[in-house]
């Protein structure tokens, strides 16, 4: 058990997130996240299938086992996550290895670019709304004293 805490903490570590976010995202109540990396609880099959459904590049054979690369390849990204939704507990399909890490990370940089960069464009889009309105509310202010007034 001690063997998949340490995994858990590795992909914390490479995500760079907290163990509740890991435990938010991946469906699992931040108590019971916690109790599981303190060695109060065991961690299940079904368990660390709900972090690779949350996180489908990590490779969920190394997640149970130790065996093989954490990230797995684009090609085998969805065959892992179904299998991790199915919890993998008596398959005997073996994942392959990562071939070129330095290629997924670039396209999740890639990935994360172009949210901000939506964000980005939202939040433009936002002020200029806002400011549009604002101007015709100080139009509709006038308007109505102009009416007030005559």
């Amino acid at each position: 058990m001690e063997a998949r805490i340490d995994r858990i903490n590795k992909i914390v570590e490479h995500f760079g997130i907290t163990k509740n976010l890991l435990a938010k995202k991946s469906g699992l109540a931040s108590s019971n996240m916690s109790k599981m990396m303190s060695g109060d609880q065991s961690i299940s099959d079904k368990t660390l299938g709900k972090i690779v459904g949350a996180y489908p590049q990590i490779n969920l054979q190394w997640l149970k086992t130790g065996e093989g690369e954490m990230i797995i390849n684009d090609s085998n990204m969805q065959q892992n996550n179904n299998t991790g939704n199915t919890m993998m507990a008596n398959s005997s399909h073996h994942l392959n290895q990562v071939s070129n890490p330095e290629k997924i990370f670039e396209e999740f940089i890639s990935g994360l670019k172009a949210q901000n960069i939506l964000t980005e464009r939202s939040m433009d889009q936002t002020d200029r709304a806002l400011s549009e309105i604002s101007e015709q509310r100080k139009l509709m202010e006038r308007l109505i004293t102009i009416i007030e007034n005559k």
